[in-house]
């Protein structure tokens, strides 16, 4: 018998991110599930409204009490569910396109696992996907009842198992209003254990975990934190029983999932201070923070001061004490060095009002700006990126976003009102790999629309990114006089790329974050068909190859190549070939850019010993640019199995 899964949807309000939700398993490669919506909100008649809009999904519409609650509610669900084995979803979570696919997979050829655990990633505004066909088989003793259970975060939204496991547990007892996500986990890895039984998990990149800043957790902070304490000791003393963990053990994990709780309720208590107090515990151990770091002042340092501030590193005045927030790593002592590595600071205006500067060029041909992707609202980055690159640009220059229809249209009045060209297109139905159809489709549209306008060139560039540079269309344009194109190929100009994200050892590695080039010559380079290969079909591919040849960035270049007529060769020397003849590559530090995006480290990819990560960056390209008997050193292709095969 062929098991098939039926997501139960506890609806809790939040429409205009729920049709995110069912969005995102419209988009689902794999069709054959069933939705169930248990709705015990008052909101009847728009919630119906939305899901006739989704009538080529199979879903059935369950009416609970008003206000039935989060447990109850989805117990609702799940016992209207037809299928065995239910992946539940939050009305703000989302799903990568082949999730249901690779579970669909996993339960069939598995059938002893009853239980799918996903580490999901959190976001706020967006959520891009990273699938990879891996997973492993646990043993709930040896992985999460052990340690893991009292820190790592978990949330129903990642969670695919068989519905008998409820006969079998009782999640409810305790009667916890907000961990009780955390409760049902723990019954299930016990049950597990029990029984003998592994599960299955599968690495981040499959479930999108929404983060709100007036979430129900953030908003009932203090019972959560309360809630998990007790918790914490339950679940402690029955691991006790169970044999797991012996009276020193429970002492170690007990302490470290309360610093794990205090940690976060601190960040919660930072950003919103005024909706909620601190427990008297939690304020002492943060007053106790912001004690050690006034301790040490410039004007007197006995001993006891300098190990204090050798162990924090941090030369805190009296005045900057006074606001915690000013008590920044730019304090910190000279030279900052961590985990044996030397650190030094960017920074960089957040609002446009603080930027500025203006460019000394007047004279350059006509120019758009294309911005493509999904607005970041948090801080207003993507509408303050236009602000600064109306002063970059002396107003002169035609900016377009290019983004979705789902966005906010009164916010997106606020990009008009500063004469940007706003753009809307309807998603793609198929995601393609890494979100590449996105990527096509919305840059296309705002190229087309350059061409349109008259603009001669273009820049192509994303939403979450941002260029500080003054100059940067002056520099451009005198790259391009410095370097014609090769009069073998059928080119208005060279194209400019980005060092960053352009890996020397992928072939046709040419970073998709940002390009600058005649108009004509962009319109090729974006002019791809859609990516239709669907899941199943990656993975009978060595992920050596996967990372090579079938990534986002060679995708697009190949068929660029295609369109020009040149037939790529996917080796390594006709790669550099390309890139001496056709392209110019810039180091970002050029750009001035900033991308607030995985990690806060500036130069991200730098590791300083042979790597696969090694960029193409301007000294390199040229090196290749001025010698025609380059050559690749044969130790180089013994680096590319490093990254591992199927």
């Amino acid at each position: 018998m062929i098991e098939k899964i039926s997501i139960v949807i506890p609806y809790h309000g939040r429409l205009s991110l729920f049709k995110e939700t069912l969005e995102s398993l419209r988009k689902q490669s794999f069709k054959d599930f069933e939705v169930v919506i248990s709705d015990d909100t008052d909101d009847t008649e728009n919630i119906k409204m939305l899901i006739d809009s989704y009538s080529d999904l199979h879903i059935k519409y369950v009416k609970s009490s008003i206000n039935l609650g989060a447990i109850s509610n989805t117990l609702q669900g799940i016992n209207n569910a037809s299928n065995n084995f239910i992946h539940i979803l939050h009305t703000d979570d989302i799903l990568s396109p082949n999730c249901i696919q690779f579970e669909q997979e996993l339960i069939n050829k598995y059938p002893a696992n009853l239980f799918i655990n996903h580490i999901h990633h959190a976001f706020e505004n967006e959520f891009y996907s990273n699938e990879h066909n891996e997973y492993k088989i646990e043993c709930p003793k040896t992985s999460w009842l052990k340690s893991k259970i009292f820190t790592d975060c978990t949330v129903p939204s990642a969670w695919c198992f068989n519905k008998k496991i409820l006969k079998d547990i009782n999640f409810t007892k305790g009667e916890f209003a907000f961990v009780y996500d955390w409760n049902f986990l723990f019954s299930v890895l016990v049950y597990l254990y029990k029984n003998e039984l592994t599960f299955i998990e599968i690495p981040q990149g499959y479930v999108g975990w929404r983060e709100h800043s007036d979430s129900e957790s953030t908003k009932g902070i203090l019972t959560c934190f309360t809630e998990w304490k007790r918790l914490a000791l339950l679940m402690a003393n029955e691991l006790q029983e169970c044999g797991i963990l012996n009276k020193k053990e429970i002492k170690r994990v007990l302490k470290k999932s309360e610093k794990c709780r205090i940690k976060r309720i601190i960040k919660d208590y930072e950003k919103n201070k005024k909706n909620f107090k601190l427990p008297q515990d939690v304020l002492f151990k943060y007053y106790w923070k912001l004690l050690l770091k006034f301790i040490y002042s410039k004007e007197k340092q006995p001993a006891s001061h300098r190990i204090i501030y050798r162990i924090l590193g941090f030369k805190i005045s009296k005045k900057s004490t006074k606001n915690y927030k000013k008590c920044s790593i730019k304090n910190s002592k000279v030279p900052l060095i961590i985990d044996g590595d030397f650190y030094n600071l960017k920074n960089f205006p957040i609002k446009a009002k603080n930027y500025q500067l203006q460019s000394d060029a007047y004279t350059i041909p006509s120019l758009c700006i294309v911005i493509q992707g999904p607005i970041v609202k948090e801080n207003d980055f993507t509408l303050e990126t236009c602000k600064i690159y109306k002063k970059i640009f002396n107003n002169s220059e035609t900016i377009i976003l290019s983004t979705w229809d789902t966005e906010d249209k009164k916010y997106l009045k606020n990009f008009e009102s500063i004469g940007v060209k706003v753009l809307l297109s309807k998603a793609p139905d198929f995601a393609g790999r890494a979100n590449l159809n996105y990527q096509i489709l919305s840059t296309m549209k705002g190229l087309e629309e350059g061409e349109k306008l008259g603009c001669e060139y273009a820049i192509k560039t994303r939403t979450d990114q941002r260029f500080y540079s003054t100059n940067l269309s002056r520099d451009l344009f005198n790259l391009l006089k410095i370097y014609p194109p090769s009069p073998n190929y059928n080119m208005h100009s060279r194209l400019v790329a980005l060092s960053f994200n352009s890996f020397k050892y992928r072939y046709y590695g040419i970073s998709d974050m940002f390009l600058f080039g005649n108009t004509q010559d962009m319109l090729k380079y974006w002019n791809s068909p859609l990516d239709t290969k669907k899941y199943e079909e990656y993975k009978t591919i060595k992920q050596k190859d996967l990372w090579q040849q079938y990534c986002s960035e060679t995708y697009i270049a190949s068929h660029f190549l295609k369109n020009i007529g040149v037939t790529p060769e996917f080796t390594l020397k006709h790669t550099w070939k390309i890139y001496k003849d056709l392209f110019i590559f810039i180091d970002k530090e050029i750009l001035d850019m900033y991308w607030p995006k995985y990690t806060n480290l500036d130069s991200r990819w730098r590791l300083f010993r042979p790597n696969m990560l090694e960029e193409m960056r301007h000294s390199d390209w040229l090196n290749l640019y001025l010698n025609d008997d380059f050559f690749i050193k044969e130790d180089i292709e013994l680096l590319i199995p490093n990254i591992g095969e199927n």
